[in-house]
């Protein structure tokens, strides 16, 4: 087994949004306060994703939804109303990166700006349909969680802006000045970079031996914990408090790019050659192994191959299995043998014997 980074690539993110009276820090030197507003206008570098009803990381397709979040920098609760409040938005149409509008009111694309001199914080996350179809955030003082229960299918993300990055290369040298109206001016917009919260497996299939044409694969399995809290906004962020340990299902994708289940386009038997077998199972890292299942059928019978597979079993080895990263796993499948018995007599050996006596009370 190998060890993959996941893929990663840069989408641009634009967001606008309609001015409000929210009051924030005051930021030193700046002498401009009548200048026209300033658009809030997003970079991103994201690890592109498709959804669940595509299964794995490649690109976007437009039916992802990422959530957006603004805060005053000055607030220190974030039960408080955010400027951008965990505000819906549509991913680029193709591939790798797009613009993206993030609008107070969508029916009339109402914009929003940055409010005077008030500087802000922002986070972005996905979840798929990890979260139902509408996410639930829960907001505490210092954080903000998403519920999430995952089937395999589905990637988490999180992402925030970044001043010190962002102000690299332009006539701002103080941080803390970012990101404001101020800063728009000069040309400094916020990042968001989203990172994956879970590991990736994608599996190879290899035939063995002689009767690996024989059998075909139904399904392949990784036990794993699916619920959690992503934490998106806070001190620390990412997942939180994982439980509810299952059974994930592989999934394949059928004509219109769905998720079916395996075998749904035909039994997959295997070759010689390496070949890949349904889409990826994403689970909650950490673990210090995880159950892998292969369940196999030949000419009705059914067979099943289990095994641990843990972070030293990778090529190179590597401490943990980590959130962001993808493992290819490659399965070498033989077929079912007959089990034949041969029967042999023996002659007895004769040992010992033994007298029952009713008159001698030893033996009673």
């Amino acid at each position: 087994m190998k060890k993959y980074l996941s893929l990663a690539a840069a989408a641009a993110l634009m967001a606008v949004s309609c001015s409000k009276n929210v009051q924030g820090g005051q930021a030193p030197g700046i002498d401009d306060d009548n200048a026209s507003p300033e658009a809030i206008v997003f970079g991103s570098n994201v690890i592109a994703v498709k959804s669940k009803a595509n299964g794995g990381v490649d690109e976007w397709n437009a039916s992802q939804t990422l959530y957006i979040y603004g805060y005053d920098r000055e607030v220190t609760d974030f039960t408080a109303a955010a400027y951008i409040d965990n505000v819906d938005v549509a991913s680029p149409a193709s591939g790798m990166s797009g613009a993206i509008n993030v609008y107070e009111d969508k029916a009339s694309s109402k914009p929003y700006y940055y409010s005077g001199k008030t500087k802000y914080d922002f986070y972005g996350y996905y979840v798929d349909d990890a979260a139902g179809a509408v996410p639930a955030p829960v907001k505490e003082t210092g954080r903000i969680y998403i519920p999430f229960t995952i089937d395999g299918g589905q990637d988490l993300m999180i992402a925030k802006a970044d001043q010190g990055v962002d102000i690299a290369g332009s006539e701002i040298t103080d941080p803390d000045l970012a990101y404001s109206a101020y800063s728009a001016r000069r040309k400094v917009h916020p990042t968001l970079k989203f990172e994956h919260q879970l590991s990736r497996f994608v599996f190879d299939v290899i035939g063995g031996g002689d009767n690996y044409a024989n059998i075909s694969v139904a399904d392949i399995t990784i036990t794993s914990k699916t619920t959690g809290k992503l934490v998106v906004a806070g001190d620390v962020r990412g997942i939180e408090d994982a439980a509810d340990e299952k059974v994930l299902y592989l999934k394949e994708k059928d004509a219109s790019g769905r998720l079916v289940a395996l075998g749904s386009n035909g039994a997959f038997v295997p070759s010689r050659e390496a070949s890949r077998i349904g889409e990826s199972l994403l689970v909650i890292p950490g673990e210090d192994e995880y159950k892998l299942t292969v369940n196999l059928v030949q000419d009705g019978i059914s067979a099943k191959d289990e095994y641990a597979i843990r972070p030293s079993m990778v090529v190179p080895q590597v401490a943990a299995f980590e959130k962001g990263k993808q493992y290819k796993v490659t399965v070498t499948i033989y077929g079912l043998e007959d089990v034949r018995i041969t029967a042999e007599l023996t002659a007895w050996d004769q040992s010992g014997d033994i007298v029952l006596d009713p008159d001698d009370p030893a033996t009673w």
